[in-house]
């Protein structure tokens, strides 16, 4: 059963009235004080290309943070008072001289991870596995590379780790061999199921012959169309998924051969094109939010011209609505970017705007302040950003090799 409904307000006013009040840019607000700092990335890597500056992906992983330089490595590092610290990079290529094919060899869609194995994936639908341990193990030397390697469609931009699965959201066809196809996909990346099911062959990456390993992956919800989000509850195992400005909610089980079965818990229409999604830590509630509904035919692709929209706070369990509101400012949307965080008490989204100023909203009370004003004229591009503790991450790719961090004290 599919449903439609708008953003409401505590008070019940409907979306188009929903007003947010914006308090004065102060460096604290409210009680709470922003200090926003911009740190330089580090950018060693043997790869030579000409790659634009900017950052590809950020990506919290326990205590540490991975950061993909587009074009040049993936930077595995730890917060410090006075910036990051470089633990190990990987600027491993399938290419080596090869201008065009590095940069999107080194240009991740995604860096997720299950209980043991750190997975990257790149443009071309390479993924890279990295034992965790290897990562944090600093005295293995700077640099470190993938143990092993399989391929799945190229072009997918949203990814996420459940347990022994991964799952895409429709692959796009920009720049590979591999054809645009709609709904999810679903790969088993358990040990013991890929030893079972290797299948090596010599595959083609536009033009270029490479011997690796074909993952198998199943199709799913193809009725869906072009998906734009995903999100994973592994703890109630749901899975949430969204396609323009449709999101519905799936129960998972295992069937017959172990492959992964969906059960629509509920589906709903929401007045914006949902590209960001995120239960809440107890999975009783899902968020979602995005970019204005006259934005979905162009799929994120033109970053200047997307923006508007709003949030949302759906129960997980029935999709009724429990808060929303707007965007007053056009947020940096496009192409798998992250421009939302959850803050740790839930209480507030925090998001990136196209010129690096942060905004914070409240979800129970409505309300919208700006925590750190714009620093930059220009459109710095799409946003990657991550939560640590109480300091928010941010890169952007046309931004430079740096990131943002929003360190937050109350």
């Amino acid at each position: 059963m599919q449903n439609e409904i708008r953003i409401t307000s505590n008070q019940g006013d409907s979306l188009t009235s929903l007003t947010s009040p914006v308090l004065p840019v102060h460096a604290s607000v409210s009680g709470w004080l922003c200090r926003h700092a911009i740190i330089p990335t580090d950018t060693t890597s043997s790869v030579v290309n000409s790659q634009e500056p900017g950052i590809g992906r950020v990506a919290r992983l326990g205590d540490l943070l991975a950061i993909n330089n587009l074009g040049r490595n993936i930077q595995f590092c730890r917060l410090t008072d006075g910036g990051i610290e470089t633990v190990r990079i990987c600027d491993y290529t399938l290419f080596p001289g090869r201008d065009d094919e590095t940069q999107f060899d080194l240009d991740c869609h995604a860096i997720v991870h299950n209980a043991a194995t750190l997975f990257t994936i790149n443009h071309y639908g390479v993924i890279s596995c990295f034992p965790l341990d290897a990562i944090r193990d600093d005295s293995l030397g700077p640099f470190i590379q993938p143990i092993r390697q399989m391929k799945w469609p190229g072009d997918v931009e949203c990814i996420q780790s459940l347990g022994q699965w991964l799952i895409g959201t429709s692959p796009r066809g920009f720049k590979v061999i591999d054809h645009t196809q709609p709904g999810i996909i679903v790969a088993d990346v358990h040990p013991e199921r890929l030893r079972r099911s290797a299948n090596w062959r010599r595959a083609s990456l536009n033009g270029f012959t490479i011997e690796i390993e074909q993952l198998p992956y199943r199709p799913l919800l193809l009725d869906w169309g072009y998906t734009t989000a995903l999100a994973c509850d592994e703890i109630n195992e749901k899975l949430a998924v969204a396609a323009g400005n449709r999101v519905g909610v799936f129960a998972l089980s295992s069937g017959r051969h172990e492959s992964l079965q969906l059960l629509q818990i509920f589906e709903q229409k929401v007045p914006f094109a949902v590209d960001f999604l995120q239960f809440t830590e107890c999975g009783g509630e899902l968020l979602c939010a995005g970019y204005g509904n006259q934005f979905i035919e162009l799929k994120a692709t033109d970053w200047d011209a997307i923006g508007g929209g709003g949030w949302m706070k759906l129960s997980s369990s029935s999709g009724k609505q429990v808060a929303g509101g707007l965007f007053p400012v056009d947020l940096a949307w496009g192409n798998g970017g992250v421009p939302l965080a959850l803050s740790e008490n839930e209480q507030f989204i925090y998001a990136a705007d196209k010129h690096a100023g942060l905004h914070r909203f409240d979800i129970n009370a409505g309300t919208h302040v700006v925590m750190a004003p714009p620093t930059s004229a220009d459109n710095v591009g799409l946003a990657h950003m991550d939560r640590c503790g109480l300091t928010l991450v941010c890169g952007f790719n046309r931004d430079g090799y740096k990131i943002h961090t929003y360190s937050l004290q109350q």
